[in-house]
Parts: structure tokens; sequence; C-alpha cells
């Protein structure tokens, strides 16, 4: 009996330790195959996106180089027979060509990215053109601004100027009042000694001639 009971113990925990080791490699294996699905996967969407990003960027490349027009049934015919494209046109079957593609009515949004590198930019030059023609406006009204102001201070210094020619105008009257005082006050003083002892000049005279 006392031998038995260790052996037996000592099974138990064999057992134990298997199953728990087993269950172990079991969980370890489990994730590593869940780990391994998810990494396919995550290849798999990696290079569908992979694709369509290039396949996308193909047909941009595709775009700029005027290869899209053999789509088109307008454009079946050489370009020597037809001529050059003209920058409108081609925007425009740009637009029906990406929304065809896409199975859409508008042109995708991301189009409006590539733009200016396709085609002529309509919006930019429009808004410039309108900026040009407001600061132009703006610019005439600042000059008939300018030139009212200008006017205006004119007018003002003319106003300015009259009032100071009414007041030297009404000086000029009180100064001539004045010199033509001063004038009699002079020539008072010069006739003084004439008029001055009327009667004994005339007597010495009167006794010089006799």
């Amino acid at each position: 009996m006392n031998v038995i009971l260790p052996l037996l113990m000592v099974c138990l925990v064999a057992c134990f330790a298997s199953k728990t080791a087993g269950l172990k490699h079991h969980k370890k294996s489990l994730s590593k195959k869940a780990d391994l699905e998810i990494q396919q996967l995550h290849h798999s969407r990696k290079n569908v996106n992979n694709v369509n990003y290039h396949s996308h960027h193909h047909q941009l490349n595709q775009a700029k180089r005027g290869h899209h027009l053999a789509h088109f049934k307008k454009e079946k015919m050489s370009h020597a027979k037809r001529g050059r494209t003209s920058r409108l046109e081609k925007s425009h079957l740009l637009k029906k060509f990406f929304a065809r593609k896409r199975g859409m009515k508008k042109h995708h949004k991301s189009l409006s990215f590539h733009k200016k590198h396709l085609f002529h930019n309509k919006r930019g030059h429009a808004a410039k053109n309108r900026f040009r023609k407001l600061n132009a406006a703006k610019r005439v009204q600042n000059n008939l601004h300018k030139r009212l102001e200008h006017d205006r201070n004119i007018l003002n210094n003319r106003k300015r100027i009259e009032k100071k020619i009414g007041h030297l105008k009404e000086r000029k009257e009180e100064i001539r009042e004045y010199i033509d005082a001063l004038k009699r006050l002079e020539h008072l003083r010069k006739n003084a000694h004439l008029k001055h002892n009327k009667r004994g000049h005339h007597h010495a005279k009167k006794q010089l001639a006799v």
C-alpha cells in the first residue's frame, strides 16, 4: 500500500501535466492558424487594393497621354484627320469616360484632383478673370474717389482763398482811408509854415517890395 499510493499520485500528476501541455499546444496552434489566416486575408486585401490603385492610376496615366480617346466612337478617326482635340472637349470626354468606367452618371470627385494636370482649369481661370475685373472696377472707383477728393480740396481751397480775398478787400478800403489820412497829414505838415503867421509874412513881403 505504501508503494501504490505514491505511484498513483505520480500518474495523476503526469496525466494532468500532459493534458495542460496538450491544451496549451492546441491553443498555440489555433492562434498560429488564426494569425496565418488574418495575414493571408490582409495580403489578399492589400493585393486587391494595390491592383485597384495601380489600375486606377494606369487609367489616369493613359488619360493624360490621350490614349483614352480610343474608347470613343468620336475618336476612332486619327488625329491627323480630326486635328487636335480642344481642351474643353477633352475635359468633357474625360468626364464621360470616368463616369462610364465607374458606372456613375457624374464623374468621380477624385478627378478634380487631376484636373489641373489633364485639362484647362476653367474654374480657376474664371475666378482669376472675375477678380481681375473686380480689381479693375475697384481701381476705377478708387481713382474716381481720389479725383473727387482732389476736386473737393480745390473747391475748399478756392472758398478759403475767396474768403481771404474778401477780408483783404475790406482791409484794402481801410488801408486806402488810412493812406488818404496820412497824405492829408503830410500835406498839412509840409504847408504848416506857409499857413502860419500869414499876416506877418505878407507884411514882410510888402516891406521888401517897398
